[in-house]
């Protein structure tokens, strides 16, 4: 696993949508995880301390469309990730 700081160099992240889904919550085509803009993150979370497990682009559901990246997180409640969507 790599920290999220190291997942965003990685992916190239600059100012742009991100999508965080907590390792234990499922993932269908309607639930893509918790939206964020990306200087969001920066601010609110400590990314060091978030590993990503999995990194998955986020794709328009019908059609061909980038919309951002999905990142599996773990490190974070889902509980935690909802209230700083939420602020």
């Amino acid at each position: 696993m790599i920290t999220l700081s190291e997942a965003f160099k990685l992916c190239d992240v600059r100012d742009e949508a991100v999508y965080l889904r907590h390792v234990d919550e499922p993932h269908s085509i309607w639930n893509s995880g918790h939206y964020f803009w990306s200087k969001k993150i920066r601010d609110k979370m400590d990314m060091r301390k978030i590993q990503v497990v999995k990194i998955e682009p986020e794709e328009e559901h019908f059609g061909s469309g980038f919309r951002g990246w999905r990142f599996v997180v773990a490190g974070i409640t889902p509980e935690e990730l909802t209230r700083i969507e939420l602020e």
